[in-house]
């Protein structure tokens, strides 16, 4: 219809990887609760001030004053370091953060205590992988253990859980987080 603008390709842009990120975050909590053992989630840990040591000092010399105490610490120094004289300023900043920040990387539910379950970069508390299956072959995990949660596969038969293969599962779970890394 002409008297209806089409949305910037960006605000869209945005729109869709925020639904993803609140279908992702949906997900683990459901599989969470369903498979408090085994559910194939993500973790980003919190970031280490001291491992921003050199950067902090560096910006600070040029009177930026840095904290990374916390995730929000983080961005918050993050925003603040910019040079009106140089708009890459920033940028390269952001870029060098990045080598002193943890990478994310996926768990078992159960191997991992429920207080170490944050995604620090996303401020998500449980954090999974769901929405892009065709990319990624833990989102293909996540989809299964999203669809016996729900009911639309059905879960282990009882035969089948008794056998020493099927009861081991969560274990072999807990080995393929490692190697979906």
């Amino acid at each position: 219809h002409p008297a209806v603008a089409p949305a910037p390709a960006l605000l869209l842009t945005l729109i869709g990887a925020c639904l993803q990120v609140l279908a992702n975050c949906a997900v683990a909590r459901r599989v969470a609760e369903a498979w408090p053992e085994a559910a194939l989630l993500r973790l980003h840990p919190q970031p280490e001030e001291s491992k921003f040591g050199a950067l902090a000092r560096a910006l600070e010399q040029q009177g930026m004053p840095f904290r990374a105490s916390g995730a929000h610490e983080l961005a918050a120094s993050l925003s603040a370091c910019t040079k009106p004289a140089d708009p890459h300023f920033n940028h390269l900043v952001r870029l060098i953060s990045t080598r002193c920040i943890a990478p994310a990387k996926y768990f078992r539910s159960g191997a991992v205590p429920r207080e170490q379950w944050l995604h620090s970069g996303l401020a998500e508390p449980t954090y999974t992988h769901f929405t892009s299956p065709i990319r990624r072959y833990a989102d293909q995990v996540v989809h299964r253990l999203l669809a016996h949660a729900i009911g639309w596969e059905a879960a282990q038969s009882e035969e089948a859980a008794e056998s020493e293969e099927e009861a081991a599962w969560p274990e072999r779970l807990g080995e393929l987080d490692e190697l979906i890394d």
